[in-house]
């Protein structure tokens, strides 16, 4: 039998509240009543039994993917004849817990899910083992098909070109907005941030404010601010070294704090996180929150939303010319290079992250798998009413992973300094210009 630890009870995260909201867009649960798993494709890999007897061991966070798996594992076993134990912590206890048997490299585990913020970290420490090759070893390259998966969440996965950890979640920066306001304004396609403002100056009318989204300090403000800041032109490091006090960094601020939110956007914007922002777009309140994807299952659930037939999703937009930017959020997985089972974990690995699997998880929950072709799915698409799916993957495909260090170590120190000086313009305490000059100067004391 399966062994499954039971997770420490904490108060959801935005990833478990988002995983719920998803579920129950179909009034399902992860499996619904009646399903059974079709996995006739799974011959065409190669022998799955080549591995039997092992038993492996799995590191995993609290997350809608840990229940696709814990739901499925059984599966895995009945066509391998190996064993798998699931150990399933909360998000904190999760990451610390992660952190010392990588570092300490004691062997414990075959395989781990991998935060956005720790890839850089564990690939750079060399923690995790090559995981592209492992793969081509165990399973037919052809069948796996890796250029399925999401080039981004690859490149999040890799480091100086060896792929160390594949996508297993996928967010990025979109638009969501309400389609009957936004044809009342008379107005199309946001594609541009200059749209975006149009449409924000437009829609802000009649006790509904244009647009809202996070402001509050930490993360919070910094990701939202970062599809401004990388569609400009902007680059967080230059040389080691914090470089936002430039054009990019300015007019990001300037866009994203003045002419948007202050401009026509709520009151109360300071002390808005992802939770707070949400809310307000859903009671009516707004006509256009940017955030991410992931969101999206939140604002359209008809239990909280009178108006979710109404929202729509534009792919994040463009700023000057340049190739849009969202930025991104994406959970992996990966084998420590500890392992002693690398192989059958790696064999794990591809079966979790399949084709076949991946379908029947993103149809079975709408929940934002790495392929493609999930994406391109009728049947999962039903779960993104209109052209939704199809500008997600679009985004998706548009995120440039290399351009946010959520892998340097010194990141979360450096953006929580970025944020303060971002508030202090949404609170009217300085000016972009001088805001982004003393951000770069507290970033670098903040990286030391």
């Amino acid at each position: 039998m399966t062994k499954i630890r039971k997770p420490t009870l904490i108060v959801p995260t935005r990833r478990q509240f988002i995983s719920a909201a998803g579920l129950g867009l179909a009034g399902l649960g992860l499996y619904g009543a009646g399903f059974r798993p079709a996995f006739a494709d799974l011959a065409k890999a190669g022998d799955w039994t080549k591995y039997k007897g092992t038993n492996l061991r799995l590191l995993l966070n609290n997350h809608w993917w840990t229940d696709a798996v814990k739901a499925k594992v059984a599966d895995f076993e009945k066509l391998t004849g190996m064993k798998v134990t699931l150990d399933i912590l909360s998000e904190d206890n999760y990451y610390q817990k992660a952190a010392v048997e990588l570092s300490a490299g004691t062997g414990n585990y075959d395989g781990l899910m991998v935060g956005n913020l720790q890839a850089g970290q564990y690939m750079a420490a060399g923690w995790l083992a090559p995981l592209g090759d492992l793969i081509k070893g165990v399973v037919d390259p052809a069948w796996f098909n890796m250029d399925d998966i999401f080039q981004s969440g690859r490149d999040a996965g890799s480091i100086n070109g060896v792929l160390q950890a594949l996508p297993i979640s996928t967010e990025a920066q979109v638009v969501m907005y309400r389609k009957d306001l936004l044809q009342a304004a008379g107005l199309g396609p946001i594609r541009t941030f200059d749209d975006l403002e149009a449409a924000a100056k437009a829609m802000n009318k009649d006790g509904v404010a244009g647009i809202v989204g996070r402001g509050r300090r930490g993360l919070d403000v910094v990701w939202v601010w970062t599809g401004f800041f990388l569609g400009l032109g902007g680059e967080f490091l230059k040389d080691g070294k914090a470089a936002v006090d430039s054009e990019a960094g300015v007019a990001a601020t300037e866009l994203y704090i003045n002419r948007l939110l202050k401009a026509n956007g709520p009151q109360g914007t300071a002390n808005m996180s992802w939770l707070e922002a949400s809310g307000v777009f859903k009671e009516g309140k707004a006509a256009m929150y940017p955030d991410a994807s992931g969101l999206v299952a939140v604002v359209l659930d008809k239990k909280t939303n009178k108006n979710a037939d109404e929202v729509g999703v534009f792919a994040w937009p463009s700023g000057g010319g340049a190739q849009p930017a969202p930025n991104y959020w994406f959970w992996l997985f990966g084998v420590p290079a500890s392992s002693k089972n690398k192989d059958a974990a790696a064999l794990f690995t591809a079966w979790a992250t399949s084709p076949e699997v991946a379908l029947d998880v993103g149809r079975q929950s709408g929940s934002p798998v790495a392929r493609a072709s999930v994406w391109a799915d009728a049947d999962f698409k039903k779960f993104y009413p209109g052209e939704m799916a199809d500008e997600i993957a679009k985004n998706l495909t548009n995120v440039q992973a290399a351009r946010v260090p959520y892998g340097d170590p010194r990141f979360p120190n450096a953006a929580d300094a970025l944020s303060v000086e971002i508030v202090n313009v949404l609170t009217g305490s300085k000016d972009a210009a001088a805001a982004m000059k003393a951000a770069q100067a507290a970033m670098d004391e903040a990286m030391q």
